[in-house]
């Protein structure tokens, strides 16, 4: 390691791989798998219908937003119980939904450049990975590069909140400045990391311009191929 800079943390979804087109079809091999049991009920099965459940039941349990995971098998309970499920079948009948729901959802595709950039920085930093969405990186390959993996459904607060990063520090045993945060959402990732001390870099992949304010991302990645020589700049380190 070199300079003061010793921890990378990134993001996951819609930083290592396509966040949106991962939920997509984790929720669509769910309403499938929900269309084959209960296909009387198909058209209460969409996509789109299930999801402004979720929507709803967050306005009504606004600490469920960083709880994915609840939030999805409460509104499947929910669900089933509106089909006239039983209390006990509606839990069980939900938790194997979720469970096919989180094995869709680790069926991810990275980013070209992914997994060489991080066997590369590996060997210089240490990786750990804040996310406000659930994957579990222990349950993928790219997970072997990662010393810990912190999301906001198992903390006090998600990203953009001060503590979240700090729940990072803490983990870590280092200060803010020695920390660099890799994220795409200028709120969350960006100005939460700023915010809290740390370095950011906005993972900008397709080209946006910063209308956001400040604080303001200390560097830019467009492509994960760029990600070492930024992180070696921050860190003070010529190569």
């Amino acid at each position: 390691m070199s300079g003061s800079l010793q921890l990378i943390c990134l993001d996951l979804d819609n930083t290592l791989w396509d966040g949106e087109q991962t939920l997509r079809h984790a929720e669509a091999t769910l309403a499938q798998w929900l269309c084959q049991r209960f296909p009387q009920h198909r058209a209460e099965l969409d996509c789109i219908r299930m999801r402004e459940r979720r929507l709803a039941l967050i306005e009504q349990r606004p600490q469920l937003r960083h709880r994915l995971s609840a939030l999805r098998q409460l509104s499947l309970r929910q669900l089933l119980r509106s089909f006239g499920c039983d209390r006990k079948h509606s839990r069980l009948g939900a938790a194997a939904a979720f469970a096919v729901f989180l094995n869709a959802r680790h069926r991810i595709t990275l980013y070209d450049g992914v997994e060489p950039v991080l066997a590369q920085l590996a060997q210089n930093y240490r990786l750990a990975s804040l996310s406000n969405g659930n994957a579990e990186l222990q349950r993928l390959a790219c997970g072997r590069y990662f010393e810990f993996s912190l999301r906001a459904e198992t903390l006090p607060h998600g990203k953009p909140h001060r503590e979240a990063f700090a729940a990072v520090q803490h983990r870590a045993g280092l200060v803010a400045h020695e920390i660099v945060h890799v994220g795409d959402d200028p709120t969350d990732d960006v100005q939460g990391a700023k915010r809290a001390g740390c370095q950011a870099i906005w993972a900008n992949f397709d080209d946006r311009i910063w209308r956001f304010g400040a604080p303001h991302p200390d560097v830019v990645m467009h492509r994960w191929r760029e990600l070492p020589a930024l992180v070696n700049k921050l860190s003070g380190d010529p190569r």
